[in-house]
């Protein structure tokens, strides 16, 4: 993420790519990964990544905001509509928390 902040965008993809190839990779680096895939205009990786992210991890919030954008860019606005409500109801549920 530091790299990504600072616009150092091929050397996060790369290091997301690295580790994404070790075991039990986190959904945190698929959804970034997916999100500096958007962002190079590859938008079919893009949201193969996201989707990855929220398969490990249906309650990936940020994965769900980007899915979601994903989506209303390329005109699904059901599926986007659907994603932005789930991302809602986690971020509500964390909210809630003690």
């Amino acid at each position: 993420h530091r790299l990504a902040d600072q616009g150092r965008l091929a050397e996060a993809a790369s290091l997301c790519e690295a580790a994404l190839k070790q075991p039990l990779a986190e959904p945190g680096l698929y959804s970034l990964l997916g999100i500096l895939r958007e962002r190079e205009g590859q938008l079919d990786a893009a949201a193969a990544l996201l989707s990855r992210a929220l398969y490990l991890d249906a309650d990936h919030y940020e994965a769900l905001v980007h899915l979601s954008l994903l989506k209303a860019r390329r005109g699904d606005a059901q599926a986007a509509e659907r994603l932005r409500q789930r991302a809602a109801r986690v971020h509500e549920r964390r909210r809630s928390r003690p």
